[in-house]
């Protein structure tokens, strides 16, 4: 029905400058933290009409996409996906490890200095062990986790503020180097490129404005990402 009456109405074009529209993206802190603020600044530049609202991920989100209560996600690679679910890549990125400013354990940094640390593991659905957990294990290693957080907002400041240290993608980092004070280093051991993704339904495909949507997110998200993590 959306393809029909698209048609019917002759599919016009998408001005930024002057829509009015409002687009529900579903993303993590991820989005949140190392997305958004450069998407919402580009906005304001240049299509100053469009509302966001941003909704946490769940169970149900590629049903969400479906029904078009949900315009696009950001995250990671998701398996089984409907047939209907579109994606472009928005950064593929390391992992790196935030420390203090100041603090003793750059020095002569090794693998031995991180598993003498205690650890901050992020944990959005509650769950025990992560990929780290997983690569350590392997090898016959085992680090402290002394504290689980459902998610990245406060981390770096409870990282500047202890001798702790977080494992996570390099952009996160990045971003929240902008506002807290922090060290990052490359972690000690060989750990996987984490790919994020943008996602939409197949639906919205042909859609003028959707397009220009979810290409700004891809281009200006993603550039921002690169940009930060180099910094």
């Amino acid at each position: 029905l959306a393809d029909l009456e698209r048609a019917l109405a002759g599919d016009p074009a998408f001005d930024p400058a002057s829509a009015r529209r409002r687009f529900v993206i579903s993303t993590t802190d991820y989005g949140e933290v190392a997305v958004m603020p450069i998407v919402m600044a580009h906005l304001a530049r240049v299509a100053p009409g469009i509302d966001i609202e941003v909704v946490p991920p769940g169970a149900d989100v590629t049903e969400r996409l479906e029904r078009g209560t949900v315009d696009a996600l950001i995250g990671p690679g998701l398996p089984g996906l409907p047939a209907a679910t579109r994606r472009r890549p928005l950064i593929t990125e390391g992992f790196a490890v935030a420390l203090r400013l100041g603090h003793p354990a750059r020095r002569r940094w090794s693998l031995a200095r991180y598993l003498a640390l205690g650890h901050i593991l992020l944990a959005p659905r509650g769950t025990r062990g992560s990929i780290v957990d997983d690569l350590l294990a392997a090898k016959g290693h085992e680090r402290r986790i002394v504290v689980r957080m459902p998610s990245f907002a406060s981390a770096p400041s409870v990282v500047a503020a202890t001798d702790l240290c977080l494992t996570a993608p390099a952009g996160l980092l990045a971003a929240a180097m902008r506002t807290i004070p922090l060290v990052v280093v490359a972690p000690p051991l060989v750990i996987p490129e984490l790919t994020t993704y943008v996602y939409w339904h197949e639906r919205v495909d042909a859609d003028p404005g959707h397009r220009w949507f979810r290409e700004m997110l891809v281009e200006r998200g993603g550039a921002a990402l690169r940009g930060a993590r180099r910094a």
